[in-house]
């Protein structure tokens, strides 16, 4: 008789220790589904909890208890969707610790460190903390990807290094997933930015290394170069002010080699553009005074001294002038134009209108009365049978010749004043024009 009460009173002690669990413990099953302990024991020691519902595969947990929590190593289904109404989804499992990270709601989950496979293929081993990727931890993505670095709340935070599938990189600081603060960001294709982000944008300083050899160093705002900086190609540099990616503002303007090197300083831009301004060309030495007006070059403002003036000056003005031009002439970066008007000078009965295409010296010839073109046939080459050099009483002997394209500027001395045509580059200078 005493063996029966002994094997009441523990059914009964154990009915009573697994309904306090059950009211204690934050549930994982939802709907009608029943919390049950299919295996061990679920208050201290090792067990498997899992819900008991015929139609629909319910999460389980199986590991190790203490006060009928999960508490030290386990396992447990990864489920996506509401964790306390339906529909529910299984993604993956865990393996790791748990803890009952909020006594005062009962919350437990991963907390300290576990393996994460997510039926995707992707895979994240690493700290957690209060069920989330918090701290240090490494993710490989099912597209080949991977992050390795800093975590808090699920996102990436802090330091890390990203490895994209194209094969970009990024290492750097992030805040909540967006590269923010310091770092560097290495292109696949080729190309480099390191410096400064805010909210996974190029922001502040930073140094832009393209894959064609261009470089920018200076300052951004949301992606574009603004502030100060400094853009060099191959042929040019412009140091100065940029305003939401075009020059804009003071600055001074390069060209790095070849016969038209020089530099043209103290200049004002507007959104990539010449404006109103004086300006200095740096010339072999020399300094030149240019002069822009309403955004077209009017060519350098050369004033001889009386020195020059009486000893016979051989300085080339109209060498200086197409430098000038070809300095000025350029297009800004990106603005989808291939031409620049630079000047317009009349004489007798015609005009000739200046321009850079592309960067090659372009000219044409046009009534005195007429109005230089605001779109020149920079595709199509220029022709001296197009130009009337047979008439005028002033004759011009051949000086020199300037290829620039499909064109050729040949320049004359007409008693000492300047004078140039534009021909094709396939033909031949006349040795005198008349004008």
């Amino acid at each position: 008789m005493k063996l029966v009460y002994v094997i009441f009173f523990l059914i009964l002690f154990s009915s009573i220790s697994k309904a306090s669990c059950e009211l204690e413990r934050y549930s994982i099953c939802v709907g009608d589904s029943k919390e049950i302990c299919s295996i061990g024991d679920c208050k201290n020691g090792y067990g498997r909890l899992e819900c008991l519902n015929s139609n629909v595969r319910e999460p389980f947990y199986e590991g190790n208890f203490k006060d009928c929590y999960p508490d030290g190593m386990g396992k447990q289904d990864v489920w996506k969707g509401p964790y306390t109404e339906e529909p529910r989804w299984r993604t993956g499992i865990y393996e790791g610790e748990f803890k009952l990270y909020d006594k005062a709601n009962h919350f437990w989950g991963p907390h300290g460190y576990g393996v994460e496979r997510m039926d995707t293929g992707t895979v994240y081993e690493g700290e957690f903390y209060a069920g989330r990727y918090w701290g240090k931890g490494e993710k490989i993505y099912a597209d080949g990807g991977k992050y390795n670095g800093e975590w808090e709340l699920g996102k990436k935070h802090g330091y890390g290094t990203r490895v994209f599938p194209s094969g970009d990189i990024y290492a750097g600081e992030y805040v909540y997933d967006d590269y923010h603060g310091y770092g560097i960001y290495i292109y696949a294709g080729g190309g480099r930015y390191e410096g400064e982000w805010k909210y996974g944008k190029n922001h502040g300083f930073g140094t832009f290394d393209y894959n064609n050899g261009d470089k920018y160093v200076g300052e951004y705002v949301d992606d574009k170069y603004h502030g100060y900086g400094t853009y060099r190609d191959h042929e040019h540099t412009y140091t100065g002010n940029w305003e939401n990616g075009f020059r804009h503002g003071e600055g001074s303007y390069t060209v790095i080699s070849g016969p038209f090197a020089g530099t043209y300083e103290s200049g004002t831009w507007n959104q990539g553009d010449q404006v109103n301004t004086e300006g200095v060309l740096q010339w072999r030495g020399n300094s030149f005074p240019i002069l822009f007006i309403d955004g077209v070059n009017r060519g350098p403002e050369i004033h001889e001294s009386k020195k020059n003036k009486s000893s016979g000056s051989n300085i080339d003005w109209l060498r200086i002038a197409e430098i000038g031009l070809s300095i000025m002439g350029g297009t800004p970066i990106d603005s989808g134009k291939n031409y620049f008007q630079n000047n317009q000078s009349i004489s007798g009965l015609t005009k000739s209108c200046s321009y850079s295409c592309a960067g090659s010296a372009y000219s044409i010839t046009v009534g005195a009365a007429e109005l230089c073109p605001l779109n020149p046939p920079c595709s199509s080459p220029a022709s001296k049978n197009k130009i009337n050099t047979t008439s005028g009483s002033q004759v011009c002997n051949f000086k020199k010749e300037l290829v620039g394209g499909m064109n050729k500027v040949c320049s004359y001395s007409c008693i000492g004043n300047p004078h140039v045509i534009t021909i094709g580059a396939a033909e031949s200078c006349p040795i005198t024009v008349k004008r």
